[in-house]
């Protein structure tokens, strides 16, 4: 699928809503909802949806860093 990412999490939100009305859960929905409200707060709704894959991989290289920061505080060197 292409275009903004801003359509995907209206179309997630629907999604979401529901599923609340048929009492299901779906938490890859959720997770979408919240990564795509994140893109949009960033200012990224308009880019398309690879804008995704650039977002999953600075909230990796984030957990890998405070990893890395923990493990050091720590006393102990990161691998």
């Amino acid at each position: 699928p292409t275009g903004p990412a801003k359509f995907m999490h209206k179309d997630l939100s629907f999604v979401l809503e529901s599923a609340e009305a048929a009492g299901a859960a779906v938490p890859m929905a959720t997770a979408g909802v919240e990564l795509y409200a994140e893109l949009r707060r960033q200012g990224l709704g308009d880019k398309d949806l690879a804008v995704v894959r650039q977002a999953i991989s600075n909230l990796s290289d984030n957990t890998d860093n405070a990893g890395a920061a923990e493990t050091a505080t720590k006393g102990t060197a990161a691998p």
